[in-house]
């Protein structure tokens, strides 16, 4: 039907299942597709979340670095944006930093 916005959520809301699966992969992938799919229709929040998708699933592969880069890049978009980080995002973000310890 063409509902670009819906169909890069529906492909990061699979990546975050495959990240839970740990198909490392999959989720990436997907993550990807979404961040690109919300590149060309210009969707920065759309882009948030693809970034903070492929962030989780380099914490969860311990790639802590690449992590961190892209946990670097989301908020700066997020700050450009204006975007809010939602309390169940933080402990997210909390809970991957914690699996480097």
């Amino acid at each position: 039907m063409g509902n670009k916005p819906g169909i890069a959520l529906l492909l990061n809301n699979l990546g975050q299942l495959a990240c839970l699966q740990k198909d490392y992969a999959k989720a990436q992938a997907l993550h990807r597709q979404s961040l690109k799919l919300s590149q060309g229709i210009g969707s920065k929040q759309g882009m948030l979340q693809g970034i903070e998708g492929l962030a989780r699933v380099a914490s969860d592969q311990a790639r802590f670095e690449r992590a961190a880069q892209l946990w670097g890049a989301a908020e700066a978009l997020r700050a450009v944006i204006g975007a809010v980080r939602e309390t169940a995002d933080i402990l997210k973000y909390e809970k991957a930093w914690q699996k480097r310890e």
